[in-house]
């Protein structure tokens, strides 16, 4: 296992390579607020959206902002329902380039899933709040959606089911004509005692879902597989490629062409890192080669880790650093050549507590946007910048 600081890791870089360029802080959310759960979405530099959500008071719903050729339009709030205290937004774009919105509110008691989907122009389909009786049977509440659109236009949905008696993980699909079709329980039988929980959606093509099943003993990674003849989840032997690699519950697992990705926080006494464990395109002795790296500087808590890109090619990582009682924004540059990481401060000094980042990396441009939290003194704001990598 090989640990590094941020330091240390910017110590080793050649002094020949170009240093990456952050271009100014811009404030995203003009007078709407206070903000919480910002999201990205991008086709391109020239094509980016911006969304966050107001999650209490008269403003409460979801906003979006879009940028196109480099000019933002303004400010626009998701029209229709969104149900009360919106939360757990997700933002991604289809393979025709429309931009689809999923989050979780409240009505009647219970947390439900809400979706809108829009052209580039944002003007298509309101928002609906979707129809989940046959996919649940209960009254559960629906959390932690995660969403990825598949090569057939469809939108891939699966979410954390919270019930009296536990949790279950369930999927469904939102087809292009609108359709919302059950995928039925990916975390087991409704009769099974364990709990599933956590969902991350590692493929589209076949859908692959990762969460913990939790039990009165412990817990457990596990990973299932949309099998379309069979109209069911099985184990997938996808679960062989997280042998040997950290298993806990804080893990975010990414999937890429040489390997699975994860990343987690470390914590020891009130101080801690963020930690990734990332394949390498090279073969020891007939195993894949695997580097650990560990971003713990400036001495602090790091948390709210967050990865972008992909390998072979820049993974990068953003995620939040308290320090001196401040909390800042950085964003590494990882690479599966022997390459040192390339490490860049966010945020500036007009957010006193910049948290909660999400960014997106294509090729040498990666975007980020970020809140100024408001429950810990901040102002409530969204901002964004742009790192061009050279």
């Amino acid at each position: 296992m090989w640990a590094v600081g941020i330091g240390l890791v910017l110590c080793c870089a050649p002094t020949i390579l170009a240093q990456p360029v952050v271009r100014p802080v811009f404030k995203g959310n003009d007078a709407v607020g206070p903000c919480r759960e910002v999201k990205l979405a991008a086709i391109n530099p020239l094509r980016l959206v911006l969304g966050w959500a107001v999650i209490d008071g008269p403003a409460a719903g979801i906003y979006l902002r879009v940028r196109k050729d480099w000019l933002w339009d303004t400010v626009q709030r998701v029209d229709g329902p969104c149900g009360a205290q919106p939360r757990d937004l997700q933002l991604v774009h289809d393979g025709v380039g429309r931009l689809h919105v999923v989050w979780t509110g409240v009505e009647r008691g219970v947390r439900g899933l809400y979706h809108a989907r829009y052209d580039g122009a944002l003007n298509t389909q309101p928002a609906l709040r979707l129809n989940t009786a046959d996919v649940d049977e209960g009254s559960g509440d629906i959390d932690f959606p995660s969403i990825a659109a598949d090569a057939r236009g469809a939108l891939l949905v699966v979410w954390q089911e919270s019930r009296p008696i536990g949790f279950r993980v369930r999927a469904a699909r939102l087809l292009p004509d609108g359709n919302f079709e059950a995928l039925g329980a990916v975390s087991g039988d409704p009769d099974d005692t364990l709990s599933g929980m956590d969902p991350q959606l590692l493929t589209t093509d076949p859908p692959r879902v990762a969460w913990h099943a939790v039990d009165e003993v412990g817990h457990r990674l596990c990973v299932e597989e949309w099998r379309e003849g069979e109209r069911h989840w099985r184990p997938s032997e996808y679960e062989l490629k997280l042998s040997g690699l950290r298993r806990d519950q804080s893990l975010i697992l990414k999937d890429s062409e040489l390997g699975v990705i994860t990343c987690w926080q470390e914590r020891e006494e009130g101080r801690g890192g963020v930690a990734l464990n990332i394949p390498q395109d090279q073969v020891i002795e007939d195993t894949p080669a695997r580097l650990e790296e560990t971003f713990a500087l400036p001495p602090g808590d790091h948390a709210q880790p967050n990865l972008s890109g992909s390998l072979p090619g820049r993974l990068t990582l953003a995620w939040q650093s308290f320090s001196g009682g401040q909390q800042m924004l950085q964003l590494a540059s990882l690479f599966s050549a022997e390459r040192p990481a390339e490490v860049v401060r966010l945020s500036d000094d007009l957010q006193r507590f910049a948290a909660s980042p999400d960014h997106v990396t294509l090729g040498n441009w990666s975007a980020v946007a970020w809140v100024d939290d408001a429950r810990n003194g901040g102002s409530g704001d969204v901002y964004f910048t742009e790192v061009n990598w050279r």
